[in-house]
């Protein structure tokens, strides 16, 4: 009985392998598309991404200038990454206090 186990076990293992990289190749190919924002809907995700930083204890500064808004966060910095593109990374200690206001 226990070889027929073994062989049934071993039967299911690799029925669940092929089951696993077909599911896998499915999920890859079925992203969703990324909606259209209106220029509304996009400050609105930028007032709860200000206060998803707040929350996490980054101080937040906020100004109105004849170009625009904008945002000066002490321990942030925007830099290039390898692959071309840009991040967002943390710095242990800012270097500037900003003339901004704190939102």
């Amino acid at each position: 009985m226990s070889g027929t186990k073994s062989a049934s076990s071993n039967g299911a293992t690799k029925r669940n392998r092929t089951r696993g990289s077909a599911t896998k190749a499915k999920t890859r190919a079925t992203r969703k598309p990324i909606q259209s924002l209106t220029p509304q809907d996009a400050l609105q995700l930028l007032a709860s991404a200000v206060s998803y930083c707040q929350q996490a204890g980054l101080e937040v500064y906020a100004t109105n200038t004849l170009d625009g808004l904008r945002f000066y966060i002490p321990q942030a910095r925007y830099v290039a990454t390898p692959s071309g593109g840009a991040a967002f990374v943390l710095e242990s200690a800012p270097t500037l206090r900003p003339p901004f206001a704190a939102i």
